[in-house]
């Protein structure tokens, strides 16, 4: 008999207690030895998530943040040889996820407030078995729940791949799309993320990530671009008038794909994650 009076399962009984469902908290972390700056980008980073999630923790041990039972997925940063590696874990699908953040293109004034996203992935982002699972995670560390459905989202975050890795744009939402594409107006905000990802533990088995187009010159999946006058306004100001545009698939219902502006090329400034005064 449960404590209430309600008979309940007990043991002895036949057939199988129910298993509690793990509710969707995001458990967060990073290393002790990362400076202010690395700190405030992992803030940023962290800023995304906004379904629920454990205040971030600081440990040498990624563990204490992945194995927690309090928590349904994982975010933890680590600092290594001026390399800055970041692990996502979703415990749902097994998964979890090593990557390499190249650079973190910044403004320290910046303070994310975002509550309602849309997530925006760039046509053919999942294409491929790991890609599909780093497409998987991005979803589900990022997206919202179904408040969305009776609420106007207030920024989009897009995930735009480029050959084996991908950049992470935030977006203020100034105007929702009506039936004409060019109708969205959105202000582009710092910061921009680029991040390779590297390795994938899939169901307790590791292996190193292969992106097949990189050995390509001429296709890299994912891209596929036009010009366009599409009406996009941007708080950074480095973007041609008419920019070249890559198709992007939106999670919102009723709101068909549409096309953002490409990633601008920042591979200069990829492996300056630590400055001269650091």
């Amino acid at each position: 008999m449960a404590p209430n009076g309600k008979r309940g399962w007990e043991p002895g009984q036949k057939g199988t207690r129910k298993k509690a469902k793990l509710q969707h908290v995001v458990s967060l972390g990073h290393s002790t030895n990362l400076n202010g700056r690395h700190v405030r980008q992992f803030m940023s980073l962290s800023n995304l998530v906004t379904k629920g999630k454990i205040a971030p923790q600081v440990t040498n041990d990624k563990a204490e943040i992945f194995d927690g039972n309090n928590s349904s997925h994982g975010i933890y940063l680590k600092e290594a040889e001026d390399l800055y590696h970041l692990w996502g874990c979703t415990k749902s699908k097994n998964l979890k996820i090593k990557f390499e953040i190249l650079c973190v293109i910044e403004d320290s004034t910046t303070e994310l407030n975002i509550k309602k996203p849309i997530l925006a992935f760039s046509e053919g982002f999942g294409d491929g078995n790991e890609w599909g699972h780093v497409r998987t995670m991005l979803d589900e560390l990022f997206g919202t729940t179904g408040d969305y459905l009776h609420t106007k989202p207030d920024h989009l975050v897009s995930f735009t791949r480029i050959g084996d890795k991908f950049q992470i744009r935030i977006f203020k939402i100034k105007n929702m799309p009506t039936l004409d594409e060019n109708s969205m107006v959105l202000d582009e905000l710092l910061p921009i993320f680029v991040i390779r990802p590297i390795e994938i533990n899939h169901n307790d088995s590791t292996t190193l990530f292969l992106d097949k187009d990189m050995f390509r010159v001429s296709q890299r999946t994912g891209i596929s671009m036009s010009y366009t006058g599409a009406c996009l306004s941007y708080a950074c100001g480095y973007y041609d008038q008419y920019p070249t545009t890559i198709q992007h698939e939106v999670h919102y219902p009723n709101m068909g794909n549409f096309r953002l502006s490409a990633a601008k090329d920042l591979t200069q400034w990829e492996g300056f994650n630590t400055n001269l005064a650091e």
